[in-house]
């Protein structure tokens, strides 16, 4: 039933498969100092909004806009 989570200063490593089976987050925080990951509106980012890494699956936002740069999603796009 987790529907927030709030990562630590001292997380430092996130692997594709942490939240896969959180059917019901709805949000991501980080603790203010995380030098790794960033969170915006709920949304996990690499530090700098460089790369999205988790949109949680239960977020109830019908639309989203990136914070992460052009370069990553042409580059997500040219990996298929």
């Amino acid at each position: 039933n987790l529907q927030s989570i709030t990562l630590p200063l001292y997380f430092t490593y996130y692997e594709d498969h942490n939240f896969v089976n959180a059917i019901n987050l709805k949000e991501i925080k980080v603790k203010d100092g995380c030098v790794n990951f960033s969170a915006i509106d709920g949304i996990l980012y690499t530090q700098g909004n460089k790369e999205l890494l988790c949109y949680p699956v239960a977020k109830e936002n019908t639309s989203f806009e990136s914070k992460s740069p052009k370069e990553f999603w042409l580059k997500m796009m040219d990996a298929d």
